[in-house]
């Protein structure tokens, strides 16, 4: 069975955003850009899950 689950953050989490990009590879998942609902980001973020 599939479920959610909050990845164990180590270091500076990324901040919140919507309209982002994500996606895994292997057991690394990416997070890129979004807005933080007044800035664009275009910062890049890779959690080990």
């Amino acid at each position: 069975k599939q479920a959610w689950s909050k990845p164990v953050m180590k270091g500076i989490p990324p901040s919140p955003r919507d309209s982002h990009s994500c996606t895994t590879v292997g057991t690394d998942l990416y997070i890129f850009g979004g807005t933080d609902g007044k800035n664009p980001l275009k910062d890049l973020h890779v959690l080990d899950t």
